[in-house]
């Protein structure tokens, strides 16, 4: 069976979750400060239910955490010091995912492999005020969202319930 089978193939076992997670992480090294805000997004966007709780840096999935750790899923992605990697199969599998994504949904994750990791703070804090509650960095973030307020390539805004991304 070509790679390219094998590795559909183990993707029809993964939950959505497992997909987040292989989202979260990206086509470049990350860390995972970074894949855990990704992660709250990505989710957010698709849908998916991520179980997050405030924490000290903000929403934390420990769900995401442990799949970080989860054995089985070194054939996506390996560990290398403090950042996680694709691995040649992960990259397909990225691949694979992102060809089913919208064009705007592919866009806007795209943006987020550019943010570094303030940023990323910046944004999730900003798109989930009860990212606030347990925080240790709370009055640092609200001056960064301050400062970014309506610059950068990424704009938001509110209507009602919605909060509407322009990347």
């Amino acid at each position: 069976m070509p790679e390219i089978e094998e590795v559909k193939k183990e993707l029809e076992f993964w939950d959505p979750l497992d997909r987040v997670l292989l989202l979260s992480i990206g086509p470049n090294p990350a860390s995972h400060t970074e894949i855990q805000k990704r992660a709250v997004v990505i989710s957010s966007i698709l849908g998916i239910d991520l179980d997050v709780e405030p924490y000290e840096y903000g929403l934390y999935s420990e769900t995401i955490t442990e799949k970080l750790s989860d054995e089985r899923n070194s054939v996506f992605f390996v560990k290398k010091g403090r950042f996680y990697e694709l691995t040649e199969k992960g990259k397909m599998a990225w691949k694979i995912l992102t060809e089913k994504l919208d064009r705007e949904i592919l866009e806007f994750i795209d943006a987020l492999y550019k943010m570094d990791r303030n940023e990323l703070l910046v944004l999730v804090y900003h798109l989930f005020p009860s990212s606030f509650t347990k925080s240790k960095i709370g009055k640092k973030i609200l001056a960064a969202i301050n400062k970014y307020k309506n610059r950068g390539f990424v704009k938001v805004r509110r209507e009602g319930d919605k909060v509407i991304l322009e990347v």
